[in-house]
């Protein structure tokens, strides 16, 4: 049973039911890989191949243009299946990673600045709108936490479209200020 983002759970449960998490994809333990954020201590355990591609080009752009990221800055895959949220569900999969979990908390809507936000939309652009943001859920919002949001046949197509390691991208031009906006718009109507 896969719940949908957004959906509560059980009330009776206190664990994740089914095999697979909020985004679809399936709970596992195996196919995982760690991914270290370039130029940072940082590390996350995610899902190989497009899922780390992906992932990983988000905390790489996090910690470069929002903020610093140490060890232990990023919550990633879990076993623990006793989550707070539908969307925290998506770390069992190993599809999702929480940056900053403790800065950005289940429920807070007001840890960012407009133009960080403005980085954001700028970030998930580049990622060809296959990751979602917890910060646009519309139950609970979750301000660092990133997640899958398309199958594996349109993940891996985005993560080859990535641009090099070392290019920085200006987030505030026309053209990618436009699509981000585009962007929001389409995944705040779900």
């Amino acid at each position: 049973m896969a719940l949908s983002v957004g959906m509560a759970l059980p009330a009776s449960a206190d664990r994740w039911p089914g095999r697979y998490s909020a985004n679809g994809w399936p709970i596992r333990a195996k196919g995982l890989t760690e991914v270290g954020v370039e130029g940072s201590a940082a590390a996350m355990t995610v899902l190989g191949g497009a899922v780390a591609t992906l992932l990983g080009h988000v905390a790489r752009r996090f910690h470069y243009e929002i903020a610093e990221l140490g060890p232990g800055d990023i919550h990633s895959h879990t076993t623990d299946p006793r989550v707070g949220a539908p969307l925290e569900s998506n770390h069992l999969s190993g599809t999702a990673i929480a940056i900053l979990p403790t800065r950005f908390p289940l429920g807070a809507t007001d840890g960012l600045f407009p133009h960080e936000i403005a980085l954001i939309r700028d970030i998930l652009t580049d990622c060809s709108g296959t990751i979602r943001w917890g910060g646009d859920d519309p139950t609970t919002p979750k301000q660092g936490h990133f997640q899958l949001d398309v199958p594996p046949p349109e993940a891996a197509k985005a993560a080859h479209t990535l641009t090099g390691a070392g290019a920085m991208p200006d987030p505030f031009v026309p053209t990618r200020r436009s699509r981000a906006l585009a962007l929001e718009r389409r995944q705040r109507r779900r």
